[in-house]
């Protein structure tokens, strides 16, 4: 099975888990139902952005997610609130709605319990995002990846709270900064990137303005999530003790996962590479421990993630292990003559190959050779 975007590419699959629906007993998607376009229409009614299908190559390949799709629905359409409050806010002072706070509070007990509850050593955090909802999902994975820093480290029920709620927010400031500049596809040009810098400090203006019964160690993520240890991050060029704990937090779970999302000016990069980056972060930018944590318990290339290998290959992870995160076991998915290769077994580590690229879907050669 693997995680879709709810789109008419789904037409014609099978869902591969139950989709809740408003009522407990009756679901919005049963397990092996086909998706046809009334019931695409009812999944999109009902908001959701991401469901399970069952692979076209691999269906019997299960895996585990670290949080469940319906919590980081609520989160993403929480943050969705609390977002567009800002856009009215901007516009004519407009305070946001009480039900935008309270949807933030709710989703983010729903995220403290997937990631308290989760016993994996290696949690799936993985993901799938539109480009047009990059902001919101980032959001929900930046909230997602702190609680599990924040667990690791030891903060109690109440601290995940306070931080999850500076996390969830930690870019609510992007609503005021100008449309053509956020979402430019390209490089932005210094001008564009001065102006770029100021949404941690509008951020933390709206969040004090708009929500002022969140507490200051949650809204000060906003101001800080782009301090760097050494003083070379913004706004304020900020230093070691001078930066929050939270805020150090989120920085680290900022970074990891825009290193993870595709950017229109670069190519994805591999999990190798997501780790190298990372490692290059830390001590000067980011935390050491912090850094090492995520890399630790997150695997960046999950059970069910369609990849391609070093020699070309196409596949799924089957396994991770803890010891070697970054060379899972990949069942591979090859040609040979008239024959297609399904229970070609993997080891990366043992085998000297790299995941190269990770994938959304399997390739229309892949699926090609399979028909």
């Amino acid at each position: 099975m693997r995680k879709a975007l709810v789109s008419d590419a789904i037409l014609g699959k099978f869902a591969a888990r139950e989709v809740p629906g408003p009522h407990p007993s009756r679901p919005l998607l049963r397990k092996g139902a086909r998706i046809n376009e009334d019931v695409l229409s009812a999944i999109e009614r009902y908001g959701l952005n991401v469901i399970w299908i069952s692979d076209e190559l691999l269906p019997d390949v299960e895996t585990k997610e670290g949080v469940r799709i319906e919590t980081r629905e609520a989160a993403r359409n929480a943050f969705r609130g609390a977002y567009e409050a800002a856009e009215r806010w901007q516009e004519d002072k407009t305070p946001p709605k009480s039900d935008d706070g309270s949807r933030i509070m709710s989703s983010v007990r729903m995220l403290v319990a997937d990631v308290t509850s989760n016993r994996d050593v290696l949690s799936n955090l993985s993901f799938i995002r539109a480009w047009d909802d990059y902001t919101f999902e980032h959001s929900v994975q930046v909230a997602t990846a702190s609680l599990l820093l924040g667990k690791q480290i030891g903060l109690d029920e109440d601290a995940l709270h306070r931080l999850g709620i500076g996390a969830m927010l930690h870019d609510v400031g992007k609503a005021l900064i100008p449309q053509e500049i956020l979402r430019k596809p390209g490089r932005l040009t210094d001008e564009e990137f001065a102006v770029m810098r100021m949404h941690p400090q509008l951020g933390w203006e709206f969040l004090r303005a708009g929500f002022p019964t969140i507490m200051p160690t949650s809204s000060v993520v906003a101001l800080q999530h782009h301090e760097r240890l050494d003083g070379s991050g913004y706004p304020f060029g900020r230093r070691e003790h001078e930066i929050y704990l939270f805020s150090q937090i989120v920085a680290a779970a900022d970074v990891f996962d825009a290193l993870r999302a595709q950017r229109a000016y670069r190519s994805d990069l591999s999990p190798a590479e997501v780790a190298a980056t990372m490692r290059r972060e830390a001590g000067a930018h980011l935390r050491q421990d912090l850094v090492e944590i995520l890399l630790s318990h997150v695997a960046l290339a999950p059970v069910g993630s369609v990849v391609q290998l070093s020699d070309g290959r196409y596949g799924m992870v089957t396994s991770v292990r803890p010891q070697a995160p970054l060379h899972p076991v990949v069942r591979v998915v090859s040609h040979d003559g008239e024959r297609r290769l399904r229970d070609d077994e993997v080891d990366l580590a043992e085998d000297h190959l790299e995941i190269t690229q990770l994938l959304d879907g399997w390739p229309d050669e892949v699926l090609s050779q399979a028909r």
